[in-house]
This record gives structure tokens, sequence and C-alpha cells, in this order.
């Protein structure tokens, strides 16, 4: 199973969670995939501009917006593989 650990520095640098979030978007279905990116691009630019207390909470929530779609990803990888153990 792929792990879901967030990679080092995304905490503290919001451009590197601008990457992980546009690299993440890649694997999502293609259908909503151009609307999340539309959101997500307005998002950031909304939130450029904040600072302590705030831009830890956006901080955190884009990240467990990448969380989210890592399970995604991890759970569509693994579709139609169920083990069932008794």
């Amino acid at each position: 199973m792929a792990s879901t650990a967030v990679p080092s520095g995304l905490s503290r640098n919001p451009l590197h969670l601008y990457r992980h979030l546009l690299r993440a978007l890649r694997s999502y279905p293609s259908v909503r995939r151009a609307k999340m990116l539309h959101m997500m691009k307005l998002e950031f630019r909304d939130k450029r501009n904040l600072e302590g207390a705030e831009r830890d909470e956006a901080i955190r929530q884009g990240l467990m917006e990448l969380h989210r779609l890592a399970v995604w990803k991890n759970s569509e990888r693994t579709r139609g593989q169920i083990e069932v153990s008794l």
C-alpha cells in the first residue's frame, strides 16, 4: 500500500503544497478535475496574503485536501482487489 505521508516542507511552503495538489489532481476523474483545478487556483489566489493563524489554517485545509486526493488515488489503484479473510 502506498504511503499518504505529507512530504517534507509542505506545511511551511504554500507553493510546494500548490504544486503537490496540481500533481495529485492529474489522476482525478476528468469530469470533475477541471472544476476542482479552477476552485483550487481561486482559493490559492484569494488566500495568498494571509498571515499567522489564518495562513496556518489555510495550509492545514490544503494538506487535508491533498490527503483526500492521495487516499482516492490509492483506492482507485486497488479497485476490484478486495480481500476477505475469515
